[in-house]
């Protein structure tokens, strides 16, 4: 996989220099036939330079895909399944929440693993809703936070 990235790195730079080139061609030439026939190939090396610059953010993607493909999930997967066999479809709810450590606080990977599931799961399934909501530790302080609470006032 380095080797192609490498190569469209390659392929990359000659047209920018190509690019380069044409352009200085374009703002010294005269003659307009020659003009709208650099105009024509400058259009032609840009287009180039997009369609690598597409294919790699195209590769991007399938690396990152692949990656999270990886994880696994199975437990999560496990509990999902066994949920949809013994809930009834009409209604139910499935909860997907982050780790409860502080360094894991933000959310990561929760969108992505309730895609997961539902697209191998529930492929025909369009009625599904998806509810966030925030827990956040406005009722849970600790006895600390509350004596400090209770003293000023």
């Amino acid at each position: 996989m380095s080797n192609i990235y490498d190569a469209l790195e390659s392929q990359l730079d000659i047209l920018y220099e190509k690019l380069t080139t044409l352009r200085e061609d374009y703002a010294y030439e005269t003659d307009a036939a020659q003009k709208f026939k650099l105009e024509h190939n400058i259009k032609e090396v840009e287009n180039e330079i997009n369609d690598i610059k597409n294919k790699r953010q195209e590769d991007n993607y399938q690396k990152i895909y692949h990656s999270l493909l990886r994880l696994g999930y199975s437990q999560q997967i496990i509990y999902f399944r066994d949920f949809i066999k013994t809930e009834s479809m009409g209604g139910g709810a499935f909860l997907i929440y982050p780790s409860l450590q502080e360094e894991y606080a933000e959310s990561y990977g929760q969108k992505w693993l309730l895609n997961r599931l539902i697209i191998q799961n529930l492929p025909r399934c369009t009625t599904a809703k998806v509810l966030r909501i925030e827990f956040n530790r406005y009722g849970r302080q600790n006895d600390q936070d509350l004596r400090k609470n209770c003293q000023k006032a």
